[in-house]
């Protein structure tokens, strides 16, 4: 969920996620005043050195594994509200 559209919508979070060159990693950032969204950025990491493009499907697959767990437990702490 885009963070514009979070209030309209009453999600409980909502961020952005964004490709980094660094290991994928979730930053909660705060919550929204007023209706109190869990407001987070998700970094996922682009495979940067890999030999052949098979390889670097199956690094970004893992890649998005990951981020899917942080993702679950951002959805896990905004329910804590």
């Amino acid at each position: 969920m885009t963070i514009t559209y979070s209030h309209i919508l009453k999600t409980k979070a909502a961020g952005v996620i964004y490709p980094s060159e660094q290991p994928t990693k979730t930053d909660l950032i705060g919550r929204l005043n007023g209706d109190l969204t869990l407001i987070f950025r998700q970094a996922v990491q682009v495979p940067q050195e890999v030999d052949d493009y098979q390889e670097f499907v199956e690094q970004f697959r893992n890649n998005e594994e990951l981020v899917l767990a942080e993702l679950m437990k951002v959805v896990a702490q905004s329910e804590k509200i």
